[in-house]
């Protein structure tokens, strides 16, 4: 092969394999405000009696698209994925008792779509915070419609939100009032 034709043959793979020769990206997935997890906490050190939901739980996070927040510390897991057509998240959070507390989200722009919880669906454009008592037989829920943009998601803070936040202190201790 001739000199030029192998530098003509190189730029052309330097071009396809570095800027994809000029293709314009596809458009992004939805923006979910921040990263995916889940974290536990139990604080009861030095309470005597800890609330749950606040001084301990696990919180399930889709950025800040979608939040499940338990009373139960027993963790659980979560899975999602995201392209041009919108993002999905299935998981299940561990109840007091160990029964598994099963839920699935699909959003198409990070603000409508749906949420199922225990087997009830919720519209997303009415809140994307769920709270989750998990007291008693069967889980309660609580659906709000917060801005959780400043919430960062670490024990601390989650404690102080749910502390200054009523409908949230109020939901949890309501749910651990014996019946």
């Amino acid at each position: 092969m001739k000199p030029l034709v192998k530098s003509l043959v190189a730029t052309a793979w330097a071009c396809m394999l570095v800027s994809g020769c000029g293709r314009t990206p596809g458009p992004a997935s939805p923006d979910l405000g921040g990263p995916s997890g889940i974290i536990t906490w139990s604080s009861s050190a030095g309470k005597g009696n800890p609330l749950p939901g606040i001084d301990q739980g696990s919180v399930y996070h889709l950025g800040t698209t979608f939040v499940l927040w338990s009373d139960a510390p027993g963790g659980g897991g979560g899975s999602s994925n995201s392209n041009v057509q919108g993002i999905k998240c299935q998981g299940s959070l561990l109840a007091r008792d160990r029964r598994r507390c099963e839920f699935h989200c699909e959003t198409k722009d990070a603000k409508t779509g749906q949420v199922t919880i225990d087997g009830v669906t919720y519209d997303l454009t009415d809140g994307n915070l769920f709270l989750v008592s998990t007291a008693g037989d069967q889980s309660q829920v609580k659906q709000l419609k917060r801005s959780l943009t400043e919430l960062m998601f670490e024990r601390e803070s989650l404690e102080a939100f749910g502390k200054n936040d009523p409908d949230i202190s109020r939901f949890f201790t309501n749910a651990a009032k014996p019946k």
